[in-house]
């Protein structure tokens, strides 16, 4: 890097209260998620036309897309940019995700004791938390076999698994999963 580029870097880092290679590593893997967004056939649509979509899909099938969605892009998207599923790396691709659709829904994580805690806030009412809630249970239990208690109210949904609880597939090719 140039030494403009790496100063103007190490103070983003500072400001953000985070180190220069986690600051580096994180610009980096959004950016690879984006270029691997691309190698997954996704198009970039505006977000009226999404919300259009939403809005004609029902309710009761929201689960089924949420399902479908899980098996056809996230296992996917995860595995290309971690070679590894694994809670970490799906929470990690959570982290990814909310960054990149920071206007659809924002996303935490933290430990209550030994459990995992994950929290998925938006402002889309419950047919978009029917959605999220199933595809947090899908990537979890259907991909991982990680038993995970999700909830859901009008704008967030919460899972929570326990620490034990968790299953990781490593390798070089993106796992088959029986659908």
């Amino acid at each position: 890097m140039d030494e403009d580029l790496l100063r103007t870097v190490h103070e983003v880092a500072r400001q953000k209260n985070v180190s220069l290679n986690e600051f580096v590593a994180d610009a980096l893997r959004e950016a690879a998620a984006d270029a691997l967004m691309e190698g997954i056939e996704m198009e970039q649509v505006p977000s009226t036309f999404m919300l259009k979509l939403m809005e004609l899909v029902p309710t009761e099938r929201m689960a089924e897309l949420a399902k479908w969605s899980t098996f056809n892009f996230s296992r996917r998207f995860v595995w290309q940019i971690f070679k590894e599923l694994s809670s970490d790396t799906l929470i990690k691709g959570y982290e990814v995700l909310a960054k990149k659709y920071k206007n659809f829904f924002s996303f935490e994580h933290y430990m209550d004791g030994s459990d995992h805690v994950l929290r998925i806030l938006h402002s889309r009412g419950q047919k978009w938390s029917v959605y999220y809630a199933e595809s947090m249970r899908s990537a979890f239990k259907d991909l991982l076999g990680v038993e995970i208690e999700v909830k859901w109210g009008a704008n967030e949904v919460v899972g929570r698994f326990a620490e034990h609880n968790t299953a990781t597939a490593k390798g070089r090719q993106v796992p088959q999963i029986a659908e």
